[in-house]
């Protein structure tokens, strides 16, 4: 900002710093939110091909996993579209539920015993 402008210039001035700041976290708040909506198909996705092939509890077959995990596990095909949907109409609601599901996923998947 320069100093020898007049309170209305400077305004502008200042408005316009604004407003090229929010375009570039628009871009980048979008980038993420497709981030989100592809990571969660490609889940939603495996999750449905898992119970084609294994039936509709099929991690305790592949991992031996209890019935609570294989529960969670398989519950995720549902979670998971839904948080596509939520992220697209209401996008704290969506991150929310994301936040959750990795919360809760990602440690579970760490310590899953892989398949042999």
């Amino acid at each position: 900002m320069r100093l020898g402008l007049s309170p209305d210039k400077r305004d502008n001035e200042i408005s316009m710093r604004i407003n090229q700041f929010t375009k570039k976290n628009r871009r980048l708040d979008s980038a993420i939110l497709i981030a989100f909506v592809l990571a969660f198909t490609v889940a939603t996705f495996n999750h449905v091909m898992d119970i084609m092939r294994g039936g509709l509890f099929p991690y305790s077959k592949w991992y031996g996993a209890s019935e609570s995990l294989n529960f969670y596990w398989t519950s995720l095909t549902l979670l998971d579209p839904l948080a596509i949907v939520l992220l697209i109409y209401n996008v704290r609601a969506g991150y929310i539920l994301a936040f959750c599901i990795m919360l809760t996923d990602v440690p579970i998947n760490y310590r899953a015993k892989p398949p042999a």
